[in-house]
């Protein structure tokens, strides 16, 4: 016998204002209780957009124009007023951006323990208690001192955990997953994807997983739908359309997924000339306030003019620390930065803060939300010398180009473009000064397939053609091997391995590296 649908969707439409086609278009699916079905499409495909319809939460400019949505037997409005109010409980949603969907003024236990105690009457001692056991099921270390900070004192993949946890604390029939594992490194992504596997198995909620990376979905989901340009063109079990793709749109997206090969070969790496390096970091030491341990002890890290260098490691590890004091953003306890063999003083001047320049993590957070795309862009390319309207225009379009935006994206603002969209512009923004060194905190952790290796020849075609360097920090590995040169492996504010990257991750000498690779997720296409 068929189980009832937990969640049912009929003909969603969504449109913005203006002579385009629908954003959303007459989409329809249906998910059991228990039941993961997956929603795969490139950036601005409608995938986020249909989760917020469902949720009763679109941006200002969009509107539902037509479709119906059921939760078991109960018809909830999609438009009008008391749509959230009918969403109580019901449904739950782990957003995309954490940083964006976290209260900044809430420490992260309490924003946990208010689901309980609003949905379910419980008293903040018991609330606070569930708290504490949903952060040990989405493994955030030490959770009784994590409870006590903010959102902007945890690193990006501990952000998305804490969302995930405050959505499961509501028991949700219907859990929306808008990209839950992007932010993750691979080993918390393998664990939060076996939590969610474990929860839907005890006949828990339905799932609705939309993701760009296609090995996840493999393995997370029942059945799958793909969304291209708000139409769904092809759906079925999991297995049966990555296995014999009906559309040469889904072959597309299935050929451009980088895997990380199962027998990394190490033959052919050659180490860069020795020579004085674009940049070096040596003995790096930083310790904040009231922590347990030093975020980075002692770190080196060297990149050589011409080369990407890949820095990977658990989410907390202290990439991102590393990748604040190679830019300036951050002043250390210990050691030094050199820049041509020159050491960069505690106050750098205008040129040499020019010279490196830094892609962020959450691009919502770091894009001014009430500029448009061609204000950003312009405030930046003005001091560098481009004056005048026509060249701003033609250098504005130039970038963009680059990173696979069309110009009219130039007169909107960060709220209307998709998740991975927003990361395009915010490496268009960090090209605009001409850098000299990119340092780039997961710039494709957001892009669908497609985009993510259009993102990663534009990086190689800048270090072939312009000498750019790149710092690419990323939970990726498949991506690290694809394109880095050379790669560090961070562990609790540590190098404990650097390398050749093909030669590391074809021998990893360090057991830490090894379980990182283990953890890596592999694309399914058998049918079986």
């Amino acid at each position: 016998m068929t189980a009832r649908p937990a969640l049912r969707l009929e003909g969603l439409s969504v449109e913005f204002p203006g002579p385009q086609p629908p954003a959303v278009d007459s989409l329809g699916f249906e998910v059991a209780p228990g039941r993961t079905v997956g929603i795969v499409g490139e950036s601005g495909s409608g995938k986020s957009l249909s989760l917020r319809a469902i949720m009763g939460i679109l941006p200002g400019a969009a509107r539902v124009t037509s479709g119906r949505l059921w939760l078991g037997e109960t018809e909830l409005p999609l438009t009008g007023k008391g749509i959230r109010a009918a969403r109580r409980q019901r449904p739950a949603m782990v957003f995309q951006d954490p940083l964006a969907a976290l209260n900044p003024v809430m420490r992260v236990g309490d924003l946990i323990a208010e689901v309980p105690r609003r949905v379910f009457g419980h008293s903040a001692a018991h609330s606070r208690r569930l708290a504490l056991e949903l952060m040990r099921q989405v493994r955030l270390p030490d959770p009784e001192r994590l409870a006590r900070a903010y959102p902007h004192q945890l690193s990006g993949g501990q952000r998305q955990r804490i969302m995930i946890a405050a959505a499961l604390a509501a028991e949700p029939e219907v859990l929306l997953c808008d990209e839950p594992t992007t932010a993750l490194d691979v080993t918390v992504q393998a664990a939060v994807l076996d939590l969610l596997a474990e929860i839907t198995q005890r006949a828990g909620p339905a799932v609705v997983f939309v993701s760009h990376d296609l090995a996840v979905i493999s393995q997370v989901a029942d059945e799958i739908i793909v969304l291209r340009e708000g139409l769904r063109l092809e759906a079925g079990p999991t297995s049966a359309v990555l296995a014999g793709p009906g559309t040469d749109y889904t072959r597309t997206l299935l050929e451009s997924v980088i895997e990380l090969p199962g027998r990394p070969d190490a033959a052919g790496v050659e180490s860069p000339a020795v020579s004085v390096p674009r940049l070096a970091a040596r003995g790096i030491g930083v310790t904040y306030r009231h922590a347990a341990r030093p975020a980075l002890a002692g770190v080196d890290l060297t990149v050589h003019s011409r080369q990407i260098h890949g820095l990977v490691g658990e989410s907390g590890s202290g990439k991102t620390t590393l990748a604040r004091v190679l830019t300036g953003a951050l002043k250390t306890d210990a050691g030094t930065v050199e820049w041509d063999g020159t050491p960069l003083g505690r106050r750098r001047g205008r040129a040499q803060l020019r010279a490196i320049q830094m892609v962020f993590q959450g691009p919502y957070a770091s894009l001014d939300p009430r500029m448009t795309v061609r204000q950003t862009l312009t405030e930046l390319l003005r001091p560098g010398g481009t004056t005048g309207r026509s060249a701003l225009e033609a250098r504005c379009r130039e970038l963009l180009d680059q990173v696979a935006m069309p110009a009219s994206a130039l007169d909107r603002v960060p709220g209307q473009f998709s998740g991975g969209q927003r990361q395009r512009i915010a490496i268009a923004r960090a090209l605009a000064v001409e850098p000299s060194l990119l340092v780039a905190d997961e710039p494709t952790s957001a892009l669908d397939v497609s985009a993510q290796s259009a993102i990663l020849e534009l990086l190689a075609g800048l270090r072939d053609s312009a000498g750019l360097s790149v710092v690419l920090i990323s939970h990726n590995l498949a991506v690290v091997n694809e394109i880095c040169d050379e790669v560090s492996v961070i562990h609790q504010g540590e190098i404990v391995e650097a390398g050749p990257t093909r030669a590391i991750f074809a021998n990893p000498a360090h057991a830490y590296t090894r379980r990182l690779i283990e953890s890596v997720p592999r694309l399914r296409t058998d049918a079986s």
